[in-house]
């Protein structure tokens, strides 16, 4: 995500706690002179300065987080006044049968098996976000040679 939006022309700070995957991150842009600041956070408590974003992206990982409020918080504060916050919302029993962090720990986790979109915007309203709203996306499968 951070390379597509870099290579539309945005400035863009790259932020992970996995050391591995920022070092991929990193590899996949070594031959390329697009300036992309890779940076290790924990997204439940940054350590960035208050109002420094135009926008957060997030990308798969609100189901990973043990206390998405406190993510949500933060990405509230470290965006300027009038930013975004953009944030893919897993579906609803979307991670039924898988094994990502193995059946204990992904138990643990409130967003492991998805989200209803409406318990994400009652808690990004907490957050102080405000003009909160929602776009569904279906997946879109195409046959070869189907168009659009």
């Amino acid at each position: 995500m951070a390379l597509l939006l870099a290579e539309i022309g945005h400035d863009v700070t790259g932020a992970d706690w996995s050391k591995s995957k920022l070092e991929k991150a990193k590899q996949k842009i070594k031959n390329t002179n697009i300036p992309i600041k890779f940076v290790m956070e924990d997204a439940e408590k940054l350590s960035f300065e208050d109002n420094l974003f135009d926008a957060v992206v997030s990308r798969h990982l609100i189901w990973t987080l043990a206390n998405p409020k406190a993510a949500f918080k933060e990405w509230a504060r470290v965006t300027k006044p009038g930013g975004k916050v953009i944030v893919d919302v897993p579906e609803k029993y979307s991670h039924v049968g898988s094994h990502h962090f193995g059946e204990g720990i992904g138990k643990e986790l409130p967003f492991y098996n998805g989200a209803d979109p409406e318990e994400i915007v009652k808690m990004f309203e907490d957050a102080r976000l405000v003009n909160v709203s929602v776009q569904s996306f279906k997946k879109l499968t195409l046959v070869k040679g189907e168009k659009l």
